[in-house]
């Protein structure tokens, strides 16, 4: 019998009528919290190292709820890429991001204390929903493991939607189970808007129905004797969802190029091998049938806790596993103990649905495995782990009770400084993490804002467009997109110090980066900054320097001028 097998039905509140077990238990629930906490929160300033185009993107849009449009359904980001619907993204986040952003300002620290506080808030609903449908030993080891688990630590930390999705997943199996062990139907209104609510987090939040829907149907076979209690537990969630989702509905009916978006850019049924999509794939991922891609995405998926793990440095150190060794063999006892109690116990059924359904997720896109996309897995797998680790408790507990607590002690303590060890050292040092977190513009964004405010910045327009740029320089009147020839030449009404900002296409002139260049054409020009990698360096021109409109033309050809790039 698997030991998270040996209850029937909702376990009994124990503590109860033992007040210190209460208070012990809110000292225990207080401590994990506090390590989610630090585990979140250390260090957040400067880890991950830079701000992704995607999560500028979110800050853009807290920007646009804050000071242009505060009611939107779905943000279609149209504000933001001339009028075309790019990337578009479910708005809850946003939203919550726009508190941050509104006592904080367009800063990294904004956006990335949205997710930090979400993933903190995930931890105690897990506990809550673990306690409520097992009992509170078990919610204890959940919560922590879930509180060190570097998958759910590192999203915790960076400023993309997906971090919504464990936490409302969460919510709703409490909220649900409660309304269908109470007989509530205010639980279950509860649970419904929940569920409703989240279909305005992230899109694989979607996978939430079915998973659902098919654990009840088990549940209505089995317990037969049940079956008015569970049809309530059907009918009210079901109905509350449907009316707070509704607005979402249609809104994406009435814009089916919203609709199909990103989903229909990443599915597997909608990228052929001859597509540009697949083409930017690893060999490996590809595939000349969409069987084969399929097959392919299950094995990747399943191979990733032990073995080569998502290749993707904004979301992984580059295809490590996403268990330590000591911690995968846990994890696979823990999912024989889950297969076992299938037919014994229907919460190991919803173990097993949640965790694959979500896994849908990445089995279906491109690029497989994804942890990004499958993040709302994560209080599913961590479930599993936590089986792992009961199991091997209560097998060294039939010999001894005080080894086996030593033991479960060691294991999970181990567990959690590798997992910390992995993040905070390993993913930190490696030469990816900063590259794909768009470091340099953040680089740039904090020279600007710390010591080019009385400056004229000028930068290539492609790069002033990014969106991370766009987001920490919001509402800087000195900062504009480089003009041929108009970012050299004089301005007979400005005295102010002109910056330019470059890369080795600005100006592709050989020895463009050479001060004597540029003192040719400008006598008191001097190159002040360079970012950490190289990417950017800034040119400071004095204003007596600037040139007429035409020496400005030829100095833009010596130089080999681009203004956009």
């Amino acid at each position: 019998m698997s030991p998270l097998n040996d209850i029937t039905h909702l376990p009994r509140n124990n503590t109860q009528s033992r007040p210190w077990l209460r208070r012990r238990e809110a000292l225990l629930l207080a401590a994990v919290l506090a390590v989610a906490a630090g585990m979140r929160l250390y260090d957040l300033q400067r880890l991950p190292p830079g701000l992704w185009f995607d999560e500028g993107l979110a800050g853009l849009n807290a920007l646009s709820i804050l000071h242009d449009k505060r009611f939107r359904l779905y943000s279609d980001n149209r504000e933001f890429f001339d009028g075309a619907p790019t990337n578009a993204e479910e708005p809850m986040y946003h939203y919550l991001a726009a508190l941050f952003v509104a006592i904080l300002g367009p800063t990294v620290p904004a956006l990335r204390l949205t997710s930090a506080v979400i993933g903190i808030a995930t931890v105690g609903a897990f506990y809550g929903m673990v306690r409520t449908i097992w009992d509170g030993q078990r919610a204890l080891l959940a919560a922590l493991l879930l509180a060190v688990f570097r998958w759910h630590v590192h999203f915790s930390r960076t400023a993309f939607r997906t971090i919504l999705v464990p936490l409302f997943a969460c919510l709703f199996f409490w909220l649900w189970w409660q309304g269908v062990e109470r007989k509530s139907r205010a639980w279950l209104i509860g649970a419904g808007i929940v569920l409703g609510l989240g279909f305005y987090t992230y899109f694989a939040f979607q996978l939430i129905l079915p998973a659902w829907l098919c654990y009840w149907l088990v549940r209505w076979v089995r317990e037969k004797a049940r079956r008015h209690d569970l049809l309530q537990g059907l009918i009210w969630p079901l109905g509350a969802a449907v009316v707070v989702a509704l607005p979402l509905v249609g809104y994406l009916a009435a814009n089916p190029d919203v609709a199909r978006g990103r989903m229909g850019s990443l599915s597997i049924f909608t990228q052929g091998p001859d597509s540009s999509a697949q083409r930017q794939l690893a060999p490996e991922q590809r595939g000349d049938t969409r069987m084969e891609l399929l097959a392919k995405n299950l094995w990747f998926n399943v191979r990733q806790f032990w073995g080569r793990g998502d290749h993707v440095a904004k979301h992984n150190v580059p295809y490590m596993a996403v268990f330590d060794p000591a911690a995968g063999a846990v994890f696979a006892v823990g999912i024989l103990a889950t297969v076992i109690g299938l037919a014994r116990d229907h919460r190991n059924v919803l173990i097993v649905l949640w965790a694959v359904w979500l896994a849908c997720a990445s089995i279906f896109s491109l690029g497989a495995p994804n942890l990004l996309r499958t993040l709302g897995m994560t209080p599913a797998v961590i479930l599993i782990l936590a089986q792992g680790y009961w199991s091997v408790h209560a097998a060294i507990a039939k010999h001894s009770r005080v080894v086996s607590w030593i033991v479960l002690g060691g294991l999970v303590a181990a567990f959690a400084g590798n997992e910390a060890y992995r993040y905070f050292a390993l993913w930190r040092n490696n030469p990816y993490a900063a590259r794909e977190f768009n470091a340099p513009y953040r680089e740039l964004a904090a020279l600007i804002t710390a010591h080019l405010g009385e400056c004229e910045v000028h930068i290539p327009r492609d790069h002033a467009r990014h969106c991370t740029l766009r987001y920490l320089l919001y509402g800087r009147t000195n900062v504009r997109e480089m003009k041929r020839p108009d970012s050299l030449t004089r301005d007979e009404a400005g005295n102010r110090l002109r910056v330019l900002i470059a890369t080795d296409w600005t100006f592709s002139a050989a020895g463009a980066r050479s001060e004597s260049n540029w003192t040719r054409w400008f006598p008191g020009a001097r190159i002040v900054w360079e970012s950490s990698d190289g990417a950017f360096y800034a040119v400071e021109i004095p204003a007596g320097d600037l040139l007429t409109r035409e020496r400005a033309e030829e100095a833009a050809r010596y130089l080999g001028m681009d203004e956009t790039r």
